[in-house]
């Protein structure tokens, strides 16, 4: 995932989006290639917006405090939203 992540954040414009609608675990191996990915789209001025987490992968993330330094929406419709106000 880790790789991947980087190769979406190269190829892309200005941010990545990532839909985590599937995922129904993760641990740290999986957050560590998040923060990863979030360090180098950061270094090239580039951003990594999650959407879709359900409500275990929400409570992760508040209790590691990723929250505060992820965009987070609930759906691509609210990403979407989130863009064009």
């Amino acid at each position: 995932m880790k790789t991947t992540l980087h190769d979406v954040v190269a190829d892309s414009a200005s941010m990545a989006f990532v839909n985590l609608n599937e995922v129904h675990f993760i641990d740290s191996a999986g957050l560590s290639a998040l923060v990863s990915g979030l360090r180098r789209a950061r270094e090239n001025n580039k951003d990594i917006i999650l959407f879709g987490l359900n409500k275990q992968a929400q409570m992760i993330f508040q209790l590691t405090m990723l929250d505060r330094i992820f965009t987070i929406h609930s759906s691509m419709e609210s990403v979407l939203a989130s863009l064009s106000s």
